[in-house]
């Protein structure tokens, strides 16, 4: 079990590969052993790296849905209220991943996904688990853009932004960050609202240097998104590759695909800048 405590780190680090082969090396020590409480932690960390390999597919986020609401069960029965936190914030973003890979279900998941979003926002009332609160108003703008309310998913973005800054939470403040340039990015019809996602992407990338990889690609590619809205190709390829060299030993799903997404953008961009000619004029 020694090596386990590894694979949390290694999940939020997208390097997933590594993360499940210890996760289910501990679900095999801990098979049989009635340590009820480790392994519904574990199979939290299972579930979580589950989804972020394959978020696309809805079978493999309804199992983990089912395996969640096994660990949210038993640590809400028997008053580990940390851990129902953290597993009610996994089942919010579950969901939240689900109706957007089941669009016509999306109505009634995206009200599960907020039930489990109020739930870790009411723990992180107590003053000493302000980071919960910060996660729920993140989780919550994410719902808001779902249902296509950008200036409600800007507000509680801002709110998830104040209380980090005022907590002094950083991986919170970063996490609030993206949540904002995200919402910001919605409304890149308003140029003052393109121009704010790239300020506060570009604070987050600040902020992030160094220490996530994953974290740092997801950044580039928004800030790509953001730069070829406003028309700059160079600054649009610069952060691409970017994120290509920060990303390269991660395995995060959402990541993968919008790296492809973008380099499709790109792609199209850069069609639009060639000029043809006939040489025999």
């Amino acid at each position: 079990m020694g090596q386990f405590w590894r694979a949390p780190k290694n999940y939020t680090e997208g390097s997933l590969s590594t993360a499940k082969s210890l996760v289910q090396s501990a679900r095999s020590l801990l098979a049989g052993k009635g340590e009820d409480f480790i392994a519904s932690y574990v199979n939290v960390i299972y579930a979580c790296i589950s989804m972020s390999a394959h978020s696309a597919d809805a079978g493999v986020v309804s199992e983990a849905i089912d395996v969640l609401l096994g660990a949210h069960a038993f640590f809400a029965a028997h008053k580990h209220s940390a851990y129902q936190a953290r597993a009610a914030n996994e089942l919010a973003l579950a969901y939240l991943r689900q109706a957007k890979n089941t669009p016509a279900l999306a109505g009634p998941l995206l009200q599960d996904a907020e039930k489990y979003a109020r739930e870790v926002d009411a723990f992180g009332a107590d003053p000493a688990q302000a980071r919960w609160r910060c996660n729920a108003a993140v989780v919550l703008s994410r719902i808001a853009r779902a249902q296509g309310f950008w200036p409600e998913a800007e507000r509680t973005a801002r709110t998830a932004l104040d209380l980090s800054l005022s907590k002094h939470i950083r991986f919170c403040e970063i996490d609030a960050r993206i949540a904002l340039g995200e919402a910001l990015l919605g409304q890149a019809a308003n140029p003052a609202a393109l121009k704010g996602a790239v300020d506060v992407f570009e604070e987050a990338l600040a902020k992030s240097r160094g220490e996530n990889s994953k974290v740092q690609s997801l950044l580039h590619l928004h800030l790509a998104r953001c730069n070829l809205r406003m028309r700059r190709l160079g600054l649009a390829v610069w952060h691409f590759e970017r994120a290509k060299d920060a990303g390269k030993e991660n395995e995060n799903a959402f990541v993968r695909d919008l790296e492809s997404e973008v380099s499709r953008e790109l792609s199209g961009a850069r069609a639009d800048f060639l000029v043809t000619f006939d040489l025999r004029r």
